[in-house]
């Protein structure tokens, strides 16, 4: 075995593990990260690749067998957010109006949407007009950046992305329906998450924007929040939630996505 040490903090971040015949079989990495309790830089966590197996293991993760084994993707594309639900049914998300479904726990995953259909599905709900950021979603066609997907429960999910792309589900994600039309985003602002929170629905995006699904309405509408920076993410336990974004800005909701104050 041949180990690689970082000149800094001498420690081994890579190393190569050779069989009897001399060939290499196995690579390790270890991933540095700051330590400020120490302090020092700690390399933790370690993954081992095997390369015969295609299997590779995690420390901090391991699966019930030790390891965790790469699954075939149907399609080549970037991944952006992955979701499952307590019976293992999921879906994934990613660049090219990439939609992936599993029905067993991410063991093996299908096709459920690539940028084509997504495109065809646009130019169709919208052949033209319907304003400046329609024209946009339409144009950047099967290139679409999908940046996020939530489970909404009995086979409902949404996704959403970059110029205000919304894709809605009622079928696990057999059919989607562009909902573009039916958010208060008159920019066509990018839309970086999405979350169920208790039994709502919110999406936080670029500049600020909040919006929450109104089931009545079949739309998302505009929260009430303070103004202020980009939120890329999300986070909810029962109906609390907390939007996060640039330059460290935080904010907070307790019913649902309706109003938010600073966190």
């Amino acid at each position: 075995r041949i180990f690689y040490l970082d000149e800094d903090s001498w420690a081994a971040l890579l190393s190569d593990a050779y069989d009897a015949r001399g060939r290499l079989w196995r690579v390790g990495v270890a991933f540095m990260a700051p330590s400020y309790d120490l302090p020092a830089p700690w390399p933790d966590p370690f993954l081992h690749y095997d390369l015969v197996s295609g299997a590779y293991a995690l420390n901090g993760w391991p699966s019930a067998a030790g390891w965790m084994r790469h699954v075939r993707c149907p399609l080549a594309a970037d991944l952006t957010a992955i979701r499952l639900d307590a019976g293992g049914r999921g879906l994934a998300v990613g660049h090219d109006g990439v939609v992936l479904a599993t029905a067993d726990g991410g063991a093996t995953w299908a096709t459920a949407l690539d940028g084509r259909a997504l495109a065809r599905a646009l130019r169709t709900r919208w052949p033209s007009g319907g304003g400046a950021e329609l024209s946009v979603a339409r144009e950047q066609g099967a290139a679409a950046a999908l940046l996020d997907v939530a489970l909404d429960g009995e086979g409902r999910a949404f996704a959403v992305g970059a110029f205000n792309v919304v894709l809605a589900t009622e079928d696990g994600g057999l059919s989607w329906t562009p909902w573009l039309d039916r958010t208060e985003n008159p920019r066509g602002l990018h839309l970086y998450a999405v979350r169920r929170v208790g039994a709502d629905v919110i999406v936080a995006g670029e500049q600020g924007l909040l919006l929450r699904l109104d089931r009545e309405r079949g739309r998302f509408v505009s929260a009430r929040a303070p103004p202020g920076g980009t939120l890329f993410g999300l986070a909810a336990h029962g109906p609390v939630a907390v939007a996060y974004g640039l330059g460290g800005r935080a904010l907070r909701s307790e019913d649902g996505g309706r109003t938010w104050v600073d966190a």
